[in-house]
């Protein structure tokens, strides 16, 4: 139906209807308001945009039409939305309020129409076949906000004064649409940035992990922003260059090599001063690879701690083409803000988790400070069970409080007497059971501090055996903890590979045999066969040589 319209209204303005003008007004109102529910039922600034174009292109007969909005903060028009132009044309087109026929009718406000084989005084572009064109401007108030072109009437010619009038209607309902369609889409753009920002303050919030937090921040900034590509580099002050510790977009190797020196490129440039950088589409910086006018579009704005740049936030390439603008400028700046938060947050939290894992480390020390036999013993078997629950897939939280309670493991020997500890023959019934207590009497010690909480029955069951009776619960199987069925299986390898005072080291494939004769009955199998792939990769041999 409102097609229909269109092409009455298209053939009206350039025959005389045998029935008057009241006919003809009448249906070019008919049109208008099909193309007003249109307009107004539609929220989208691309969708109004190729509705004002379709109505106005079928009601002028016009073979090629344009929207060219205003960017008011470069005083330039450009080309949103275009019918039969060249996709060249479209996206360079880039005309200075003032300049050519567009450029004049967004500065004065006023229409002009162009005749058919003749070369207007305010165009600035030479052309051959020069075709009739009107060009009204995009009103809304006392403010511009671009222009509405047609030309290249289909039934040759030139426009008509009604063709004037008609597109100065026209050009009123487009610009209300225009103006609703980007408040809608400013408001959702809104709720965008809210969305993003709470995802932020959630992530800081709900961790502690530096690179995990610096992820999201530049996964927000890109989506925010539209863009293809971006990265998240912090300053690495001894080498005085940028290391890039989260990406989007980037290829790997990129990611993985790139270190731009301080002052060098434009993220250099921005960590020497602390400017941020806006570079438009085309603009190519001096330190800048791009060749001249294929550069994207990019923002860069630096990472402050205390006013001093500790890294750089980047995006480039917006995937709908055009111009990061100066409120996307800003927006990233906020987004710097938090990462700025997020790595102060992570540098307490490392310093805290470094200070208390150095009095764990100083507590194990202490415990196998008193036998020179078992001097680091507590270290190495930290390092081998790490390294074997991370070959089995434990988490990282597991990780750190399975390397805690390895570290203190044998805590509870603080309390056996030394003629029992350094005791240079078998032990008697007795003194076996008091060196039984130790898991029991290291896991209260344990127990009593809240933060070790999660370790202590890893502590207390290291001695279980996994199909035999151990101690001190006699517990078997999958009953005994993982972590301490992973501790079990360090703990006996370095103890046979170490000098004890009741015999000399066993050699090391004499002790690997043992470990493997082991499996299913004394250690879990599983745990195990994962310490022999680790002693086929040499890995064992790094874990020993590291504590």
């Amino acid at each position: 139906m409102r097609e229909a319209l269109y092409n009455d209204v298209s053939h009206s303005t350039h025959v005389v209807d045998a029935r008057g003008n009241g006919s003809r007004d009448a249906q070019v109102l008919a049109a208008l308001c099909a193309i007003g529910t249109a307009l107004s039922s539609n929220l989208h600034l691309d969708a109004v945009l190729r509705e004002v174009l379709d109505a106005a292109t079928s009601l002028f007969g016009a073979r090629k039409g344009s929207i060219m909005l205003l960017d008011d903060e470069r005083r330039v028009l450009t080309i949103a939305s275009a019918r039969g132009l060249d996709p060249d044309v479209v996206e360079r087109a880039c005309v200075p309020v003032g300049r050519g026929i567009s450029g004049w009718v967004a500065q004065t406000g006023r229409p002009r129409v162009v005749a058919d084989g003749v070369r207007d005084e305010l165009s600035y572009v030479e052309t051959q076949n020069r075709e009739a064109a009107i060009c009204v401007p995009l009103r809304t108030r006392d403010r511009v906000i671009g222009t509405l072109n047609v030309s290249g009437p289909l039934a040759g010619g030139g426009f008509a004064d009604a063709d004037l009038d008609l597109a100065m209607m026209l050009a009123s309902q487009a610009a209300v649409a225009i103006v609703n369609a980007r408040l809608h889409e400013a408001q959702e753009q809104k709720l965008r940035e809210l969305s993003a920002l709470y995802e932020v303050g959630h992530a800081l919030i709900s961790s502690l992990e530096r690179d995990e937090t610096l992820r999201v921040v530049l996964r927000c900034a890109i989506e925010l922003l539209g863009a293809r590509h971006g990265s998240l580099m912090l300053l690495d002050e001894t080498a005085q260059s940028l290391e890039i510790v989260a990406a989007e977009g980037l290829p790997p190797m990129v990611v993985r090599e790139a270190r731009p020196r301080i002052g060098e490129g434009i993220a250099g440039q921005v960590a020497l001063t602390g400017e941020p950088i806006l570079l438009r589409l085309g603009q190519r910086h001096e330190d800048s690879e791009s060749a001249a006018g294929t550069a994207p579009a990019a923002v860069c704005v630096p990472i402050r701690r205390s006013e001093k740049v500790i890294g750089v936030l980047n995006v480039r390439d917006r995937v709908a083409g055009g111009n990061f603008a100066r409120g996307d400028l800003q927006l990233l700046l906020h987004l710097s803000s938090q990462a700025a938060v997020a790595i102060d947050n992570a540098t307490l939290h490392q310093n805290v988790r470094d200070l208390f894992m150095g009095t764990v480390r100083a507590l194990a020390n202490a415990i196998d400070a008193r036998d020179t036999y078992t001097e680091k013993h507590s270290e190495r078997v930290a390092a081998l069970s790490v390294a074997i629950a991370r070959r089995l897939g434990l988490s990282e939280e597991r990780l750190e409080a399975l390397q805690i309670a390895a570290l203190l493991h044998d805590i509870g020997k603080i309390s056996i007497n030394d003629h029992i500890l350094r005791k240079p023959d078998p032990l008697t019934d007795d003194e076996f059971a008091i060196m039984k207590e130790h898991p029991v009497t290291g896991a209260r010690i344990v127990g009593q501090v809240a933060q070790l909480e999660p370790v202590v029955p890893f502590v207390y069951h290291h001695h279980e055996q996994y199909a035999r009776s151990g101690y001190p619960a006699g517990i078997q199987g999958e009953n005994i903890p993982l972590e301490a069925r992973i501790m079990a299986v360090a703990d006996a390898f370095d103890a046979m590979t170490s000098d004890r005072p009741y015999r000399t080291s066993l050699p090391r494939e004499e002790a690997i045999r043992k470990v493997r004769r082991a499996a299913g009955t004394q250690l879990d199998p599983q745990v195990v066969e994962t310490f022999l792939q680790l002693v086929e990769t040499g890995e064992v041999d790094a874990c020993l040589e590291s504590a």
